[in-house]
């Protein structure tokens, strides 16, 4: 979507915090349609409380070009929001949100409700998510399943971290969590039970070993692999379990190793993956990435292998003046992805930022799917 212009104002005023943005983005045809020129624009305002709280409102409003001439189609959403901390160990959030649209007759709401507690033996939190049918905020996303509109999600996990006086050990952790989602009648399609257990060193290294068990209700066929639309998963009830394992090094370290092995049952096959995210950084100047995701799918209709690397190198010249290089590949949607992005700050608070994106696809040759370059400006204005 190519952005004509755009501007954000943000600052803080006393205990009140404010910031505004917006962007107009002109009209793009593609493949099967054309997508009209746009504005989008963005309120925010946060309220700080008592020593540890805040409440909050956002309005988000998408404007939309139609042909007979104006801005008639919308799409809006307006939220209020707290969060209360009586304590360091003691969290409560919620909000609720509303939606509208000129596509949408009836306008719908979404809820939001989480209760967490940090002790240094005890920890647990217990959240509830209730999203209605048509709460569709088009300016973001709601991560729905298939074929649910309405849901409520219900997730509850509790922490247990006993500090055995045993060699270089700083603490273990247990934690059983749980996830249930219920359709708006009722039912639910689907279930998560996860257990944790992770080995935390003095050295800040750790070790992870997950069991998760799942059940999944598929009303709607649908593909794991983009690249093989042939491959599907039929609608059915699926119960199936995965074990993970890998050490995570220190964030201090120069060099940081993050591994994780999985192997489990996948819906109607077998599931093995591997990640990696590694990080080499030899001073406060240089630091390079790599992430690698594998995963090896095993059906009986066919062996999907699906892949994706990508690296990220971050040079400081100086405090004020840096640039970063990333690129990616992904072998399930045959594509390869460059960005460079350069920031100078010329004054405290204040930055230029200037960043070249280019994209290939791979599917029979290298091809050319998308360029964009941006330049951004911010200063901080002193009142």
């Amino acid at each position: 979507m190519p952005i004509l212009a755009g501007g954000k104002l943000a600052g803080k005023a006393g205990r009140t915090s404010i910031g505004a943005l917006n962007v107009l983005t002109d009209s793009e045809k593609l493949d099967t349609q054309t997508l009209p020129r746009r504005n989008f624009s963005v309120l925010r305002i946060k309220r700080d409380v008592l020593a540890r709280s805040n409440v909050g409102f956002i309005w988000v409003n998408k404007q939309s070009e139609v042909s007979e001439g104006g801005w008639g189609d919308y799409n809006r959403a307006g939220g209020l929001d707290f969060s209360f901390s009586p304590s360091t160990a003691v969290n409560v959030q919620a909000f609720y949100a509303r939606t509208w649209d000129t596509e949408q007759e009836d306008v719908d709401d979404a809820r939001y409700l989480r209760f967490s507690y940090s002790g240094t033996k005890y920890a647990g939190s217990a959240t509830v998510l209730d999203v209605e049918d048509n709460f569709e905020p088009e300016t973001g996303f709601v991560n729905r399943r298939r074929g649910i509109r309405g849901f409520r999600r219900y997730n509850v996990n509790l922490s247990y971290l006993p500090r055995p006086k045993v060699a270089n050990i700083r603490n273990l952790r247990f934690t059983p969590d749980i996830q249930v989602i219920e359709d708006d009648e009722g039912e639910v399609p689907f279930q998560r039970f996860r257990l944790d257990g992770v080995l935390a060193l003095q050295t800040a290294d750790r070790f992870l070993v997950r069991v998760e068990r799942t059940r999944d209700v598929v009303t709607r066929t649908f593909r794991p692999s983009s690249k093989r639309p042939d491959v599907a998963i039929p609608p059915e009830e699926y119960t199936f379990t995965s074990f993970r394992l890998g050490p995570d090094t220190a964030n201090y370290r120069k060099l940081q190793l993050d591994f994780d092995f999985l192997v489990g049952t996948y819906y109607t096959g077998h599931l093995y993956r591997v990640t990696a995210e590694n990080a080499y950084r030899p001073n406060g100047r240089l630091g390079i990435e790599l992430i690698y995701d594998g995963n090896w799918i095993r059906l009986p209709q066919a062996n999907l292998n699906i892949q994706a690397l990508s690296t990220r190198l971050i040079y400081s010249f100086t405090t004020d003046f840096f640039f970063k290089i990333f690129a990616q590949w992904n072998s399930d949607s045959e594509s390869v992805g460059a960005n460079f992005l350069l920031n100078y700050r010329f004054r405290p608070g204040s930055d230029i930022f200037f960043v070249y994106d280019h994209g290939f696809g791979t599917d029979d040759d290298l091809h050319q799917t998308s360029r964009a370059v941006l330049l951004k400006v911010s200063y901080l204005i002193g009142l």
